[in-house]
């Protein structure tokens, strides 16, 4: 059993904000398939677009679920981040690392430097 470190505790911590956030998304995504359904049923009934849409929350739906995704996609990178620098600290290379998430060695690498900027999301808004 690996004793407690530093590196230990961010990757737990991390891990457990993540999970709140996989949790937000799942619930703006069931929220836009009801939306969904709605608009379908609507449809199906014989409303007209402009009938439909008023009936419904899209824009806010959209902003909200495209929020919940940036938030989910940082919150992966700063795993990530945090689990190269946990594997580091127990000796773990860069490229078995690399190999065990299926990305490559350059990318492990880039992400372990200390300098290395913060990714940018990039989560189309529309």
């Amino acid at each position: 059993m690996n004793m407690p470190t530093p590196e230990r505790s961010v990757v737990i911590e991390r891990t457990g904000a993540m999970l709140q956030t996989v949790k937000d998304v799942r619930q703006a995504i069931e929220d836009a398939e009801a939306s969904c359904l709605q608009f379908q049923r609507l449809i199906e009934q014989g409303a007209s677009l402009e009938e439909a849409f008023s009936s419904l929350e899209v824009c806010d739906q959209r902003r909200t679920l495209n929020s919940r995704l940036e938030a989910l996609e940082r919150a992966r990178l700063s795993v990530r981040r945090s689990v190269i620098a946990m594997g580091v600290s127990e000796g773990v290379s860069l490229g078995k690392m690399a190999r065990m998430w299926g990305v490559s060695r350059q990318l492990v690498t880039r992400m372990a430097r200390p300098d290395h900027p913060r990714e940018e999301v990039a989560v189309a808004s529309a």
